[in-house]
């Protein structure tokens, strides 16, 4: 695999800037002598990490720390703006990195985020505005901002659909409330499942923040090697009418691709067949993501933008943006032809004790934070959270939670 070029590099970050403020012929950046403006040369401490594809700069001597939007950011290869936010935005750590974790993700703990201590500031968007303002003070041309993006994104992976029933009662019994878990044992009866429940979950959002959700679906049933796959079938007369219900009440459908559907395009193509409609791309379950393959794959199969990458160990900002990006095309050394939609906050990732376990009470207050992060450069906070965790009964992540973290983040936009 070849290395990429400063050039190389400069246009995939020049194409993020385009994407966020609007720069006129007059100000294009360069480093040829006959650029509008011409920029600084990349650093020798930058050329020589992008020829040696080490995953880590070595950050003990090579970071500056910036002060931009009332932040401290961090600027590698001794201060080379252009190579730190190709670094972030490209995904260089997790390409390079033999890190992986059982899922085969790229796991929080290897990243430089960890290192640093950045993972809840939008790092790469920080430094593209600091490049805005140098390149509106080198030109003397005001580059306007486009307008800001909403503060909050919705969504919800749909694992589980037909049962959960079981889950519903244990956690009722659990949390003292007999008459719940009651009721939800007598709509058993009557075909009624609490996991059933993804209309009412797009009002809950529509009420606390007027946005409409997006639901990914899962493509397949059943079991695999890494675990389980959806609990129904996508192209059953019962799920394409839940589909038909969303897209009704102003929903957005994508794919929540199964096991395996990261490194075959034939899978995921099938699966991308069963949906009558596509608006939303792809969001792999588990977040299962090869850096390397996966961008092909989803062309190949026919999408065109992805919804993965976030860590699901740590809430925050693993591309360091809060916008949507063009992946990056390490084997042909090129912007990619898919766009990804960052994911930030994942509900199992305060659930879990292994990932970054939070107090319910303290999870709105968390999340709200990391949206005015996402905010400083206008951009969208992404918000995952599941339809089982929203079912009465359940404590820690329930309806009550889920609506608090949807109000402290609707005040950022009002």
């Amino acid at each position: 695999m070849s290395h990429p070029t400063a050039e190389q590099r400069l246009t995939h970050v020049l194409r993020h800037l385009d994407a966020v403020c609007t720069i006129p012929a007059t100000a294009r950046p360069g480093y040829d002598e006959l650029a509008p403006v011409r920029i600084p040369l990349p650093t020798e401490a930058a050329e020589t990490f992008f020829r040696a594809f080490e995953p880590l700069p070595p950050v003990e001597q090579e970071v500056h720390w910036l002060h931009v939007c009332g932040e401290k950011v961090p600027c590698l290869f001794d201060g080379d703006i252009v190579g730190s936010i190709f670094y972030w935005l490209s995904g260089w750590q997790e390409t390079y990195s033999p890190e992986r974790d059982r899922f085969g993700r790229f796991p929080y703990a290897a990243s430089l985020q960890a290192r640093l201590g950045c993972v809840t500031l939008p790092v790469a968007d920080l430094l593209l505005e600091i490049l805005r303002r140098w390149l509106e003070d080198a030109s003397g041309i005001a580059i306007v901002r486009h307008p800001p993006r909403p503060a909050l994104a919705v969504s919800h992976d749909v694992d589980h659909l037909r049962g959960g029933w079981r889950t519903a009662v244990k956690h009722q019994w659990r949390n003292r409330r007999p008459m719940a878990a009651l009721l939800t044992t007598v709509k058993r009866l009557f075909g009624q499942a609490p996991f059933d429940n993804l209309v009412a979950l797009a009002e809950i959002v529509r009420a606390e923040t007027g946005l409409s959700s997006t639901f990914y679906l899962l493509g397949a049933q059943g079991k695999h090697a890494l675990g389980p796959n959806a609990d129904y079938e996508l192209t059953s007369s019962y799920v394409q009418r839940r589909i038909r219900e969303l897209e009704a009440v102003g929903c957005e459908i994508g794919l929540h691709a199964s096991f395996g559907t990261a490194t075959d395009a034939t899978q995921l193509r099938a699966e991308l067949e069963k949906l009558p409609h596509l608006t939303a791309g792809v969001r792999f379950h588990f977040l299962c993501f090869d850096p390397v393959l996966t961008p092909d794959i989803l062309h190949r199969a026919g999408a065109t933008h992805d919804a993965t990458l976030g860590f699901a160990e740590r809430a925050g900002f693993r591309h360091g943006t809060a916008h949507p990006f063009w992946l990056y095309d390490f084997t042909r050394q090129r912007t990619h032809r898919i766009i990804c939609h960052p994911l930030h906050v994942m509900d199992v990732t305060f659930a879990n004790p292994n990932y970054q376990p939070i107090a319910a009470a303290q999870i709105p207050a968390y999340v709200a934070e990391l949206a005015k992060s996402a905010n400083l450069c206008g951009g969208t906070l992404s918000l995952l959270w599941h339809n089982e965790y929203v079912v009465p009964g359940e404590a820690t992540l329930g309806e009550d939670t889920f609506r608090n973290v949807l109000r402290r983040c609707r005040e950022i936009d009002e």
